[in-house]
Order: structure tokens, then sequence, then C-alpha cells
């Protein structure tokens, strides 16, 4: 994961009120995972009963969508345009949920169909849509007659964004969002260029997950549930994993003194994982981890572990000890952490990267 990458994605999120991103595995036992993860995050922000309902219904399906109906090649790699992505975005006073899935291209005619007729459909019409789809005696061979999607439709009460591009002569890419609250978004254009722009960065990097502002521990407890599960094809690294995310946390909570709303970001690489973690700090707060990072850079391992132990010794004490997190991270880490420092509004947003085994 190059820094400056995830410096930038950082900031693409700088202005939601929680993001979850998701592009590791898909299988079906994340699904209870992110029911809980969708009621944390709006019990933390304070959103009302009748969304939460909403949201963990789009959520689940639109997982399951990618689940039961991505076109999965063997080649398939970290550096593949069809690579599937979920995405929950807090936005304005609603949420925005979407997804990038790779499909069969002889798929995409009857989709690009269904999706421009449901945009054509009020509620009650959707309701008849949706009943008559039950009654259907027909079935495709993964799914039920768009039945999830008119669902979607329904619970969001605005049409359903898609776009449909192709990806070689047997497959191609279906970008869905569904808005549900008051969030709004432009166009499609305007929110298929960020989202594929955001797809490019996370295939780039083989980023498997990101969270921004997760409002409560409980949100942040579902997204460590899951970091341990079965996110690629190494599950016994779980505890590299789950080490380096709840040090990244700690930095969250610690740096600048108050807890500052920022991101972390996870990814693979080739017999490790790197992990990275950004937030805008005040130009002195900035100026304190800076150092701190020098200081760690000239330590060995050995080192850095004493460090760390002195810093907690010292924060038990009552002490302030803002670099205790980011000691804790490089302490697991395998090689120099990686900075990057540019200015955003009236503060100053750093990003680290460190490699951990």
């Amino acid at each position: 994961m190059d820094i400056g990458a995830a410096h930038t994605l950082a900031r693409s999120f700088s202005g939601d009120r929680a993001t979850f991103l998701y592009s590791g595995r898909f299988h079906d036992e994340h699904t209870a995972r992110l029911i809980t993860l969708s009621e944390e995050v709006l019990a933390g922000l304070g959103d009302s009963q009748k969304l939460r309902g909403k949201l963990a219904f789009v959520m689940v399906e639109a997982y399951q969508n990618i689940v039961r109906h991505r076109f999965v090649v063997k080649e398939e790699g970290p550096l593949d345009r069809g690579r599937s992505l979920f995405l929950l975005r807090g936005i304005d006073d609603g949420f925005a949920v979407q997804t990038v899935n790779r499909m069969d291209a002889g798929e995409a005619d009857a989709l690009g169909a269904l999706m421009q007729d449901l945009e054509r459909l009020d509620a009650t019409e959707l309701k008849e849509r949706f009943l008559s789809g039950l009654k259907a005696t027909t079935r495709s061979e993964r799914g039920g007659a768009g039945l999830g999607l008119i669902e979607m439709a329904r619970r969001s009460g605005q049409p359903l964004l898609h776009g449909l591009d192709p990806l070689d002569d047997r497959s191609c890419r279906f970008a869905l969002c569904v808005l549900l609250g008051k969030a709004e978004l432009a166009s499609l254009e305007p929110w298929r260029k960020e989202l594929l722009e955001v797809h490019r960065i996370v295939v780039e990097n083989d980023i498997l997950v990101v969270q921004h502002g997760l409002p409560s521990a409980g949100a942040q407890e579902g997204v460590l549930r899951i970091v341990d599960h079965d996110i690629d094809d190494h599950p016994e690294s779980v505890g590299v994993r789950s080490v380096a995310y709840l040090a990244a946390l700690e930095w969250l909570e610690g740096a600048g003194g108050s807890g500052p709303r920022g991101t972390v970001l996870l990814a693979a690489a080739k017999n490790k994982y790197e992990i990275a973690i950004s937030a805008v700090l005040s130009p002195a707060a900035v100026e304190e981890e800076r150092q701190a990072v020098e200081r760690l850079n000239g330590m060995d391992a050995q080192q850095r572990r004493e460090h760390y132990r002195a810093l907690l010794l010292q924060h038990t004490k009552g002490a302030r000890t803002p670099a205790l997190g980011l000691a804790d991270l490089a302490r697991h880490a395998s090689g120099a952490v990686e900075m990057v420092i540019g200015p955003e509004g009236e503060g100053v947003r750093i990003s680290f990267k460190v490699s951990v085994r």
C-alpha cells in the first residue's frame, strides 16, 4: 500500500460521518457481522430506529448480491478491476451503501433493463412488482426475479443509482449506490466516478478494510470481528491483523489529546500486512508526532519494545503520552514507519504506514 494513496483515500472520506469499506473475501459469515456493525454505527450516531431497520436490510442485501452474483475467475488477483467492493458511507443525515462487483456479461442486458424499469416505478408500483415477483415460478440460478433490488428501492425511497461497464468479453463491472435517509448525491456520473476512483486505489494497493470516524467502541468491535475472520487467504495471520488494528485505534484515541475522527486502512502485501492511520490534527500535534516518528525510525526492534514499555508506564501514572499508540504500532512493525503530512482545512493531515508480519 502506497502511503500517498492511503493519505488520498483517507482525505476522500474526511467529510463522512462514518465510513466502512470492505474488499476482502466475500462469504456468508460476514452477513451477521454487518448487521451488528450497522446497529452500532446508527446507535452511535443517534439515527432513528426506523432508519436502523432499513440500513441493516440494505447492507445485507447489497453484500449478498455480491456473494450470489459475482463472476469469479481463477486468475483474479489483487490488481483486478473486477474485484468486489462494499462501502458504507454516512453522508449528511443519511447513508449511502455502495458496491462494485464483477458480473457475467450475459446478465448485463437483463440487469440494465431491470434497473431502468425500477427507476420509473413509484412506491405502490414497486410493492406490486415485489409481490408479483414472490409469486413468480421462475428464478435465475443465483437469485429470485430481482427481488433484492426491488426491495432495496422500496426501502430507499429514491432511485437506485447504478452503472455497468465491460471488463472483457466474459464479464462486466456493476456499480450500485443505494441512498437512505436524507443522504444526497449528484447524478450518476459524479458518484460513479468517485466510487470507481476509490475502487482503483483499493485494487492497486490491495486494501482489505477501511474504517473512518466510527462513533463507538461497539462499532470498532464490529470491524475487529470482520478483521479477525477470514478476510483473505491467510487465516493464520489473524493475530497480526488484530494487534495492528487495535494499535491503530489506540493512536487515534490519544492523538492530539482528544481522539480525532480518523481513518484506519488495512492492506495485504506479500507475506505481510500493511496498516495505515490518518487524521487531521493541529500543527503543534503534527510536529509532535513527526518527531516521534523520527525517534522510532532511529531505533531497532528491541529499543522500540523498551520505548513502548516506558511510555506505557508513564501512561499508567497519569502522564500525557500522545505517542503511545504510535509506539505500540511501531513495536509490531517490520521496518520503518512511513509518513506523509499535508494541509487540510484549518489543520494538518498526517498519515502513517507500517508493515507487520
